[in-house]
């Protein structure tokens, strides 16, 4: 089996938040898997936005991600609530993807 790997952080966004906003849409889903794939439209949103404003800049942008993935990390060190404790994880599992794509177009090891 041969699965196709998205290299272009853009097309692979928007492809996802295309499939979670197709997802949303089915009536069978509750609120919890809901909330989360809105989250997952949001993060990578705001991914496509910090692209868009550090002019493509990748080097800039992977900076950006591996600070906020830092900053997570920490605030998922000092929560208590299963609640926070599964949206950080969440939002940490989203932009590691992110993160290694950019590592990839940048010609490094990932």
């Amino acid at each position: 089996m041969i699965v196709e790997f998205e290299t272009n952080l853009e097309e692979m966004a928007n492809k996802v938040i295309l499939e979670s906003k197709s997802n949303m849409s089915i009536e069978d889903h509750n609120p919890t898997h809901d909330q989360f794939l809105e989250l997952e439209i949001d993060v990578l949103q705001w991914v496509l936005n910090v692209k868009n404003k550090q002019a493509n800049d990748l080097q800039s942008l992977k900076r950006i991600i591996q600070e906020r993935i830092n900053k997570l990390h920490i605030e998922l060190e000092n929560t208590r609530n299963i609640s926070n404790i599964n949206k950080i994880s969440y939002i940490i599992n989203i932009l590691k993807p992110c993160l290694f794509i950019i590592s990839l177009n940048l010609g490094e090891k990932g």
